[in-house]
């Protein structure tokens, strides 16, 4: 009985903690900044060589195949990541003393005022994505007001994907993206002239959210199970049609594991102007030796 409490308090104890939503301060003390995105951490945890990271930072550093440590250069014995708890309350004290992070729409007027100012775009936008996840009344928030001016902000978010000066800050970016994409969709299947435009925004953020390593998986089936839910001829074609950017969206698509895209990528589609149902072309399978 007594091995049990114990079990269950150290496995309370690993548990990750929630994130920590704060923004980047010109007062924000050294230690509380990741030594890998330079940035505030936002779930502080240590390697056993005793250095910390943020979360996400060394996950990407050890699922890109390191097994060393990235201050110390040590070879890691584990990879196990212990949360530093003790780090993380006293950031949220610093962060109490911080003004307020602006709103959403401020956030998305700073971004858009930001041309040629690569810290004020950056800023801007990790602002955005420190109100993402988990909380989801906050991820509506921010997904709300991107929603508000598709037009403005999409192209904005995703000049600063190519472009942002930070590896994390051009993630965060994308991130925002995914929370808007699925209501991108339908600019796919519309007619006008005026649809050219959005069509290409649209499926460059697509693509990117598809291709991104930083985006959850629930966010890229949330958007191909909206790609597949509705006319799938009109949107095959207009993904075709796009070129390199359209292949992207299309690949990610086949290869998802969202049943119902492998059903009805089975299925005869109807393209417009043809009168012959098109098939998609099978995947080639590999020969057993």
């Amino acid at each position: 009985m007594d091995a049990l409490v114990a079990g269950q308090q150290a496995r309370r104890r690993i548990r990750p903690p929630e994130p920590l939503v704060m923004a980047a301060s010109p007062t924000t003390p050294a230690a509380f900044k990741c030594p890998i995105s330079l940035e505030v951490m936002r779930s502080p945890v240590s390697l056993p060589t005793g250095a910390t990271y943020d979360r996400a930072s060394i996950q990407r550093w050890l699922d890109s195949g390191h097994r060393t440590c990235p201050a110390t250069r040590l070879p890691l014995a584990s990879t196990d990541l212990v949360p530093n708890l003790l780090l993380r309350r006293l950031i949220h004290l610093h962060a109490a003393t911080l003004p307020p992070s602006p709103s959403p729409e401020e956030a998305l007027s700073q971004l858009a005022a930001s041309h040629g100012e690569p810290a004020a775009a950056e800023k801007a936008v990790r602002s955005l994505a420190a109100k993402i996840a988990p909380e989801k009344g906050k991820q509506a928030s921010v997904a709300s007001a991107v929603a508000a001016d598709l037009d403005s902000t999409v192209p904005a978010l995703l000049s600063f994907a190519k472009g942002g000066a930070g590896t994390d800050a051009r993630v965060d970016a994308v991130r925002i993206l995914a929370t808007v994409a699925p209501e991108m969709v339908p600019y796919l299947t519309r007619d006008g002239t005026e649809k050219r435009g959005r069509v290409k925004m649209a499926v460059e953020a697509m693509a990117a959210v598809l291709s991104a390593g930083g985006v959850s998986e629930d966010a890229k089936k949330a958007l191909i199970t909206v790609l597949v839910a509705g006319d799938l001829g009109r949107v095959v074609a207009t993904l075709l049609a796009a070129g390199p950017t359209g292949v992207v969206v299309l690949e990610a698509i086949l290869t998802s594991p969202v049943p119902d895209a492998d059903r009805r990528w089975s299925e005869p589609v109807q393209c417009p102007r043809s009168r012959w149902p098109w098939r998609p072309r099978p995947r080639p399978r590999r020969s057993r030796r």
